[in-house]
């Protein structure tokens, strides 16, 4: 299956001066973002940081957490990706659980760890992409980004069952628990998700979900796997500017969940934005109303919409109704992805027949 950082190694050889990243404040290209996480994981490697071993991001979304989720993956780590709005005891609560040794972050976020740092005995090392606003304490080694990926470049093997990431849930029915997730998880949830929504190497997707989030997570994958373009396009909270970036980078493809939508198409000023360069839109992360969905549908008309269904277990996706199925199967979560099969079953695990009520079963080399 290979290992996960090797989705970007490949797509850096195919065409290294290729923009993997545009946005307000340029642009930066497969090769660009290939050496720099090749020269972080030299950098964490020659302080200590060992394959197998956990390493957090706590970075705002752009090409530096990129950058760090596939250097620390370069290493042989663990890649822990963490909400940049994390409150100081769920922060140390998370690190102190999947036994961080080190974080990357900012030097505003890394003040999070003033006078809590003797709960977090496991962790030497933080790295910041600005000044840094902590005063280093026993164990504890701070060093600036710039100087971590200024020189070398390393790339560790990855066994399909090693380690790629340990991702916390919302925990909006408990407490967050952290789902671990292999390389042959993530890659093969990959390659599915490229095959059926037929991605190319001209994606240019209009980026709008935390890259922290699973859902945001797959987006990056996808598209570094098959050589496309992340056009960082905003909030949300500001839709005219979403549909501004869309305009202006062209952009191909839009990923979001039903908020997202409900906050584009009810947008005054929508008319004035020219959208016709989406050629498909992705949805998940629950369910849409109908009335919402017939909205999308007559406000972007040549784009296919997919609405899709998962889990983080399952890296993070496991169905998906074709866009040719929404008229008759509206409100359905479609087909299992390929490779990935889904069955219903009873309390005793047998299978249910058509119309009765049981729990989802799934099968496949993304799931845990």
């Amino acid at each position: 299956m290979g290992a996960l950082h090797q989705l970007l190694e490949d797509a850096a050889a195919r065409a290294p001066d290729h923009p993997l990243f545009v946005g307000p404040k340029g642009e930066v290209s497969y090769g660009e973002a290939d050496r720099a996480a090749g020269a972080l994981a030299a950098g964490l490697r020659e302080r200590g940081v060992a394959p197998g071993q956990c390493v957090a991001l706590l970075l705002p979304d752009g090409p530096q957490f990129l950058v760090g989720y596939y250097g620390i993956l370069k290493v042989g780590a663990t890649v822990v990706p963490l909400s940049p709005d994390a409150r100081a005891p769920s922060l140390c609560a998370l690190l102190r659980r999947c036994g961080a040794v080190a974080l990357i972050t900012t030097g505003k976020n890394s003040k999070l760890l003033s006078g809590r740092l003797d709960q977090l005995p496991q962790l030497r090392l933080l790295v910041s992409v600005s000044p840094v606003q902590l005063e280093a304490q026993g164990q504890l080694s701070l060093i600036d980004w710039e100087a971590i990926t200024r020189d070398g470049r390393h790339s560790a093997p990855a066994a399909d069952d090693d380690l790629a990431s340990v991702m916390y849930t919302s925990g909006t029915t408990a407490q967050p628990k952290g789902v671990m997730l292999s390389h042959r998880n993530m890659v093969a949830a990959t390659r599915s998700i490229v095959e059926y929504l037929e991605l190319q190497p001209d994606e240019r997707m209009a980026m709008v979900l935390p890259f922290f989030y699973s859902y945001g997570l797959s987006v990056m994958h996808t598209h570094i796997c098959v050589g496309g373009t992340i056009c960082l396009a905003g909030s949300v909270a500001f839709p005219a500017a979403v549909l501004r970036s869309i305009e202006r980078y062209r952009c191909t493809g839009l990923s979001g969940v039903p908020s997202t939508f409900a906050r584009l198409v009810h947008t005054k000023a929508i008319d004035k934005f020219d959208v016709s360069s989406l050629r498909y839109l992705t949805q998940a992360g629950g369910p849409m109303t109908p009335a919402l969905t017939e909205t999308v549908l007559r406000t972007f008309p040549r784009a296919r919409l997919y609405v899709m269904y998962g889990q983080t277990e399952a890296a993070p996706r496991l169905s998906y109704l074709p866009p040719a199925d929404l008229g008759r199967k509206l409100g359905s979560v479609g087909r299992a992805i390929p490779c990935v099969s889904l069955k219903v079953v009873d309390a005793q695990g047998r299978p249910v027949e058509p119309g009765e009520v049981g729990e989802l079963v799934a099968q496949g080399p993304n799931i845990m």
